[in-house]
């Protein structure tokens, strides 16, 4: 019950921190909402003064985006409800590695740590894909430490390269513990599965 209590305290804290800025205030987070209209018109580029031209932005943070931004256009400022579930996960998936090294006290107070860390509140709401990267790099090292499938490490892994370059080095350290744990032929089918966006 304490747990639950201080996560619910968390989240509210960053859901304070959200509102400093008003979504589509900075470049990056309008152009990644243009890009997810993008898509669900069945494009990936963005009209700019009569010109069309192609961001350089991975589409992962866009594709994960369709379904709000359809629910709340043009109402930008719910998106910021996604983007602290991110943040909420992120903690989450830190607290459970924790408890596989740590005892749960103090797997509890790492966590709590890292949802206090100044740089992940003053993010809080932002339209970024930082926060889901890393969300998604922690769901993900569980899942290697908790036996997970292969093809669903694999997918996820795919999905990372979508968000943030970073992903494939993600790929390469997943694949390292697949390797010690099920060999390397195993770790070889989930890496070309991971590294499928980019080929």
């Amino acid at each position: 019950m304490k747990y639950a209590l201080a996560g619910l305290a968390l989240l509210l804290l960053h859901a304070a921190a959200s509102l400093r800025i008003p979504v589509g205030a900075a470049s990056d987070d309008a152009l990644l909402i243009l890009l997810s209209q993008a898509i669900l018109r069945g494009g990936y580029d963005v009209p700019n003064a009569g010109v069309t031209w192609m961001p350089a932005q991975l589409p992962g943070l866009p594709v994960l985006l369709m379904g709000p931004v359809s629910l709340v256009s043009p109402h930008w400022s719910s998106l910021r409800v996604p983007m602290l579930l991110f943040s909420f996960l992120l903690v989450f998936f830190f607290w459970r590695l924790s408890k596989k090294i740590l005892p749960p006290p103090w797997a509890a107070g790492a966590a709590l740590l890292v949802g206090l860390n100044r740089v992940l509140i003053g993010h809080a709401g932002a339209i970024l894909p930082d926060i889901p990267f890393a969300a998604l790099t922690l769901a993900l090292f569980d899942g290697l430490a908790s036996g997970a499938p292969i093809a669903l490490l694999s997918a996820g892994a795919a999905f990372a390269c979508l968000l943030r370059p970073h992903g494939i080095l993600l790929t390469a350290a997943l694949a390292w513990g697949i390797a010690g744990r099920a060999g390397g032929r195993r770790a070889a089918a989930f890496a070309c599965g991971a590294l499928g966006p980019w080929a």
